[in-house]
């Protein structure tokens, strides 16, 4: 019979592995608490081991070691943020692959605001920023970004650069266009590029959205975070610490109710009056 069944649900375009598929397993609020607290040490791990790459390219060029802690620093945390708005886990690997990258774009950028600073016409300088400087950093990023990331040269202009520097430039000039312009009008030129990656990270803070796509249940970071352990944790705490005081009180006032009342002697009984004729 059970033959039969097997074949009449394959026939039917149900597999058996699929209904055999268990369901996730809750997660328990200690056991998540547990499960964050590994997850945030493995981060500050990683984020340790990020910080060596920047220290490494200032041994090789003092003169960029601040910069790249700064762009550095300014990507791993991006990535966290948007990863944390998905609902994803950000793993020691995010980290790394985002402080290499931000190493290795370190030098270009660098040598960018040197040209641009070294322009002396304004409107050339507001000029060079808006296009070439645009259409040759972003590309060069998003290259850099898909070899650290993928690791191979394979699909890297038809995956990596093309489906996306459209976008990108789009949304640099119009949301970064006058504020980059500002930064490199105003501020000093030491300060320029740390000042240009707070306002990506601002960026970020501001258009990171939830995933549209189903994230795989191994990505995804616990749902119940340290506040909502912690109130639950502490509201059993209330309710157990009422209930430890509560009901020997309760018994202590019921016992002396009715020992009170048995003292107090009970009323005699009214004479039965005989009715008037």
């Amino acid at each position: 019979m059970a033959e039969e069944e097997t074949i009449d649900d394959i026939a039917k375009g149900a597999h058996p592995a699929e209904a055999k598929k268990e369901e996730p397993k809750k997660v328990s609020t200690l056991e998540s608490v547990v499960n964050e607290t590994a997850h945030l040490g493995k981060n500050v791990a990683g984020y340790g081991l990020a910080t060596s790459l920047p220290l490494a390219l200032g041994s090789v060029a003092p003169s960029m070691q601040r910069d790249a802690m700064v762009v550095s620093t300014g990507f791993s945390l991006g990535t966290t943020f948007e990863n944390y708005k998905k609902g994803k886990k950000t793993t020691i690997g995010d980290v790394v692959k985002e402080s290499a990258v931000a190493t290795l774009i370190t030098p270009p950028l660098n040598l960018a605001y040197n040209v641009l600073n070294a322009i002396p016409n304004p409107i050339l300088k507001g000029a060079a920023y808006l296009i070439p400087y645009q259409l040759a950093f972003i590309p060069a990023y998003l290259g850099i970004d898909y070899l650290v990331k993928k690791g191979t040269f394979k699909g890297l202009y038809k995956e990596g650069i093309k489906p996306n520097i459209k976008q990108v430039v789009k949304d640099n000039w119009l949301y970064l266009g006058i504020p980059g312009l500002l930064n490199l009008f105003f501020t000093p030129a030491y300060l320029q590029i740390p000042v240009v990656v707070g306002m990506s990270f601002l960026f970020k803070l501001i258009t990171s959205k939830k995933s549209k796509t189903e994230i795989p249940e191994s990505e995804k970071r616990d749902k119940i975070p340290y506040l909502a352990a912690a109130s639950s944790v502490i509201g059993k705490g209330f309710r157990n610490s009422y209930k430890i005081i509560s009901e020997p009180l309760y018994a202590v006032g019921s016992g002396l109710r009715d020992t009170l009342y048995k003292s107090i002697p009970k009323p005699a009984p009214m004479p039965a009056t005989s009715p008037a004729h």
